[in-house]
C-alpha cells in the first residue's frame, strides 16, 4: 500500500522556480553552456548582443524576450559597443512533489541535477522562441521576472514560492506567445524577419531580402508568415503598415500626406483609399476631435 502511494506520489509534480538573477557582461566576454537542464527566459535590461542557442543565433536587445527549451546549449556574446546587461530566469517545467526543490540549475557535466527523474521537461515547447517585450504582456512578464530575480537574489525563497513562481512564469510565458494562429509561440527565424519588417515599414523590400534576415529561403518565409500569422508575408507587412499609421495619426500632429510617406506610400491618394478599406473611415478623420494629447 505504502510502495502503491509513493509510486502515485512521484508521479504528480509541476513548474518550479529553481534560478533568477541579473549579469552584466564586458566587452569581449563570451560565456557558454554545453547543456542546461531549464527551460530560461532571459531579457535585456540594457545594451546588446548575440546569443547563439541550438546553433540558432539571435541578436537580442530589450525589445524582445527569449525562452530557451529544456537541455539548450547556449553561448553570450556581447556587443563591443554596449555589452548587454540580462535577466534571466530558470525554470524545472515538471518537478515531483516527492521531492524537495533545490534553488540551483543543473548545468555542468557530472552535475548530480543532471539526468534526475524527478526533474524534466514535461511536455514543454522544444522551440526557441522569441516574444516582443513591448507588448503589455510582455512588460507584464518582464515585471514577473524582475520580482524572481530579487526573490532569488535578496531572500532565499521557500520550496512554496519556488512552485507558484513557476507556474506563473508558465502562464505568463503562454500568454506572452500567444498568436492568432492560437500557437504557443512565434519561431525566431519568423520573430527575425517580422523585425526587419517592422523595422523597414518605409522601405520597398523584396521577399527574398526579408527571408535573408530570418536565414532561410523565400518559400519558408511565405511557409512561416502562412502558418503563424494566417495572413501572407505581403498582407502581414501591409497590415503594421497600417498599424503604425493609425499609431502616428493618433499620438503625433502629422499630416496625412505626412503619415503616408513615413511609411512608404508615395501617393497619399492611395493611402487613404486603403487606409478608409482597413478602418472604415479615411485616415483625415481617424482621430476625430478626441482631445490630445
Amino acid at each position: 500500500m505504502d510502495k502503491a502511494r509513493n509510486l502515485e506520489e512521484s508521479s504528480i509534480g509541476g513548474p518550479a522556480a529553481v534560478g533568477a538573477n541579473w549579469y552584466r557582461f564586458r566587452v569581449g566576454e563570451v560565456v557558454h553552456h554545453k547543456r542546461v537542464e531549464t527551460v530560461c527566459f532571459i531579457w535585456v535590461v540594457r545594451g546588446s548582443g548575440k546569443i547563439v542557442a541550438n546553433s540558432q543565433e539571435i541578436i537580442l536587445d530589450s525589445s524582445q524576450i527569449l525562452r530557451l527549451p529544456w537541455g539548450h546549449e547556449i553561448s553570450y556574446c556581447p556587443s563591443d559597443v554596449s555589452p548587454f546587461h540580462v535577466g534571466t530566469v530558470h525554470i524545472i517545467p515538471w518537478h515531483s512533489l516527492s521531492a524537495p526543490v533545490e534553488a540551483r540549475v543543473g548545468v555542468l557535466k557530472g552535475d548530480p541535477l543532471v539526468g534526475v527523474n524527478w526533474r524534466g521537461p514535461g511536455d514543454s515547447s522544444k522551440e526557441v522562441i522569441l516574444t516582443s517585450a513591448r507588448s503589455d504582456k510582455g512588460r507584464n512578464f518582464i515585471q514577473l521576472g524582475t520580482f524572481a530575480v530579487n526573490s532569488f537574489l535578496y531572500q532565499a525563497p521557500t520550496e512554496s514560492k519556488m512552485r507558484a513562481l513557476g507556474d506563473l512564469f508558465i502562464q505568463e510565458a503562454l500568454e506572452a506567445e500567444s498568436v492568432p494562429s492560437k500557437s504557443k509561440g512565434i519561431p525566431v527565424t519568423l520573430q527575425l524577419m517580422m523585425d526587419f519588417i517592422n523595422s523597414e515599414l518605409s522601405e520597398h523590400w523584396s521577399v527574398a531580402e526579408v527571408s535573408r534576415a530570418g536565414n532561410c529561403s523565400p518559400s519558408t518565409a511565405a511557409r512561416l508568415f502562412s502558418r503563424h500569422t494566417g495572413q501572407s508575408l505581403a498582407a502581414w507587412a501591409n497590415q503594421q503598415r497600417l498599424l503604425a499609421a493609425a499609431d502616428l495619426l493618433r499620438t503625433t500632429s502629422m499630416r496625412v500626406n505626412e503619415v503616408a510617406l513615413e511609411l512608404g506610400f508615395q501617393d497619399p491618394l492611395y493611402f487613404s483609399r486603403v487606409f478608409a478599406a482597413a478602418y472604415g473611415v479615411p485616415p483625415s478623420k481617424y482621430f476625430g476631435d478626441e482631445l490630445r494629447p
